[in-house]
């Protein structure tokens, strides 16, 4: 698990946000449109969840005040946010520390 955290963190562009908690109507967004990959509990968070589907990757560190959005990948990035845009309050919470990050969230949230 920490190796595919690693990868999802490490790819450019990365989005993140520090949004709401997860509830049930975006993890079945999720589960119903990525494969779902083994979850783990405790450390950073109560719950991380990791979906992965055509080289985007999510991991979500759900607790009970937020959940913790990490979202990377290189083709179809763009149309895996826009398809999340609706879903927590994805859209004013989305952010990137990277230049192609950054552009893309302007473009899409813009």
């Amino acid at each position: 698990a920490r190796r595919w955290d690693r990868r999802c963190m490490s790819t450019v562009p990365l989005l993140q946000a520090q949004a709401e908690p997860v509830d049930a109507k975006s993890l079945a967004f999720l589960r119903e449109h990525y494969d779902e990959l083994p979850a783990t509990h405790g450390w950073p968070a109560d719950d991380l969840y990791r979906f992965e589907r055509d080289g985007v990757r999510i991991l979500l560190w759900a607790g009970a005040d937020q959940c913790d959005w990490w979202i990377s990948g290189a083709d179809g990035l763009a149309d895996a946010v826009t398809a999340l845009l609706p879903y927590s309050n994805l859209r004013e919470a989305l952010w990137s520390n990277d230049e192609p990050g950054v552009e893309l969230v302007d473009r899409l949230t813009g």
